[in-house]
């Protein structure tokens, strides 16, 4: 369990304790206690997002030193090239005008950048966002939950109504549902944090 996930699981603590007090529990229909339980689920989901986003940057940091230290190209640095689409000019048919910046720690350095970027510029935590991100990493996409691809991709639907709509139009918020789906999403993600820590 990564350091990550640890203050992931903490973060959802302290907003739970600090928006879902027994009166909104109590009386979750009520305008304040809704407020709160769209707060919580604001917050949730940026949590998770964020946590998605660092886990994978946190390992890509990890294989860059390997790479700078021993010229070596780990499997995950291998299947982010194999999955980037980043056009590089031909090798030059002639040594004189060969460039170091069209030699493999160049364009390896470029792919990395690029994936890094992409990385950055997520925008959700449903399926359609997060498989590009993990797959490449060199996550077995065999080895993911659909289960947990599908409570995702629903709350990051839920969350896109809640951030979107006037509250007049907002549905009402279930406590009980809603922090039962944000911790069986996290609880779930411990499989992503494990897949990732164990990619070479």
């Amino acid at each position: 369990m990564t350091k990550i996930y640890r203050q992931l699981i903490t973060c959802e603590k302290e907003l739970r304790s600090t928006l879902i007090t027994k009166t909104v529990i109590s009386n979750f229909t009520s305008k304040t206690s809704q407020y709160r339980l769209r707060a919580y689920r604001l917050l949730s989901h940026a949590e998770i997002e964020s946590y998605i986003e660092n886990i994978i940057l946190y390992k890509v940091s990890i294989e860059k030193v390997k790479l700078q230290q021993a010229k070596q190209i780990s499997n995950c640095i291998a299947c982010i090239m194999a999955y980037n689409k980043t056009e590089f000019p031909n090798i030059s048919s002639h040594l004189a005008e060969i460039s170091n910046r069209n030699d493999i720690i160049f364009r390896t350095s470029a792919i990395i950048y690029t994936f890094e970027s992409q990385v950055k510029r997520n925008n959700g935590i449903k399926e359609e966002n997060i498989i590009p991100l993990l797959v490449p990493l060199g996550i077995d996409y065999q080895s993911l939950s659909q289960t947990l691809l599908n409570t995702m991709s629903s709350f990051g639907q839920n969350r896109g109504s809640t951030a979107h709509n006037s509250s007049k139009v907002q549905h009402l918020i279930n406590p009980n549902d809603e922090i039962s789906m944000v911790n069986q999403i996290i609880q779930d993600l411990q499989l992503v944090d494990n897949l990732v820590v164990s990619i070479k």
